[in-house]
């Protein structure tokens, strides 16, 4: 192979990892995760709920665990999609009920300066509809729809942060009671 072209594509290479980890370290949002964001926020609001801060450590977390569940597939036999694998810096968790739950509400504190416990919702969406059906299927059902609005077993909760993560058709909710010590999460550039 010529020098040059060896050169160009090291540089080319080098220039989209960079940027890859440039996002990562930025715990920014997509377009698609930032419209998902807004229609949490409309539905909210729609309720009479005040907005969630966008938060760069729950955001983390969510882009985490998306990825984690799209390439690692801990959401296998009778490990739900609130699992997680033993390939990433994290403790692996088969999530099979709530009993289980520090193994999912520690994850923030895990990968984040976030000290307080983080509560998640995840689902598929296909890439057509992405986030739209995930929040009509949520206002739908009434435990996650609780947790989105503060209601039933949350009613003494005042989600001050959320995250978001969205790959492969995985999507990803993170929610905390505590505001998030990195600051907001922003829109990718």
């Amino acid at each position: 192979m010529n020098i040059r072209v060896f050169t160009a594509v090291f540089l080319l290479f080098f220039n989209i990892i960079s940027t890859v980890y440039a996002q990562e370290v930025d715990n920014c949002l997509t377009n698609e995760e930032m419209i998902f964001y807004e229609l949490i926020t409309a539905y909210r609001k729609q309720q009479g709920m005040p907005q969630i801060a966008l938060s760069k450590s729950l955001t983390k977390v969510a882009k985490s665990h998306v990825s984690d569940l799209a390439y690692n597939h801990p959401d296998v036999g009778k490990c739900t999609m609130y699992s997680w694998s033993d390939q990433g810096k994290w403790k692996k968790c088969c999530f099979t009920d709530i009993k289980q739950n520090t193994c999912m509400w520690d994850k923030p504190s895990e990968l984040t300066s976030y000290l307080g416990k983080g509560y998640e919702l995840v689902t598929t969406t296909s890439a057509e509809t992405s986030g739209h059906d995930a929040i009509q299927r949520w206002r739908n059902d009434p435990a996650s729809s609780s947790l989105i609005l503060n209601k039933g077993i949350w009613k003494d909760h005042d989600w001050k942060s959320i995250g978001i993560g969205i790959l492969d058709g995985y999507l990803s909710v993170w929610v905390g009671d505590d505001k998030d010590p990195e600051g907001e999460a922003v829109l990718c550039k």
